[in-house]
């Protein structure tokens, strides 16, 4: 294959990405898709936040960092590979789309999509709804 692309690549670790490109055999380019604003790769907190400290060395459930941290990100951190921002989204209601913009993505996010294209699932509420639950009790 003369290029691999890898879609949603901020969920992959750096290892689970040099699969594909070991399977291309002389891929010459490598496109990672993705949004370092989503999930994470799935690994535990302390494997995926910091090394373990050097009293405690690197374990099947606590793998060092670089094991565990997306290629994704390693290089979109580089000056030599700048992440481009897709700021057009077509997904949701702009009134979600509002909200994850300003909370993510300092309000450079624009809608592909108007409000009547994207009607609330539930025809009698808005798109958006907060319910406070004061009894409500947090669980694990």
């Amino acid at each position: 294959f003369p290029f691999v692309i890898i879609d949603e690549a901020s969920q992959l670790t750096e290892p689970l990405t040099l699969l594909p490109l070991l399977a291309a055999g002389g891929a010459k380019r490598l496109i990672l898709v993705g949004d370092p604003q989503q999930l994470p790769p799935a690994v535990s907190l302390f494997a995926r936040d910091a090394p373990p400290p050097p009293s405690l060395p690197p374990s099947p459930s606590h793998p060092p960092a670089s094991l565990v941290r997306p290629l994704f990100q390693r290089l979109s951190s580089s000056p030599s590979f700048p992440p481009v921002l897709l700021r057009t989204q077509y997904r949701c209601h702009p009134v979600l789309s509002a909200l994850a913009s300003d909370l993510f993505y300092g309000g450079r996010l624009c809608d592909g999509v108007s409000s009547q294209q994207r009607r609330p699932i539930v025809g009698s509420l808005p798109p958006l709804v907060w319910i406070d639950v004061p009894h409500g009790q947090e669980r694990q």
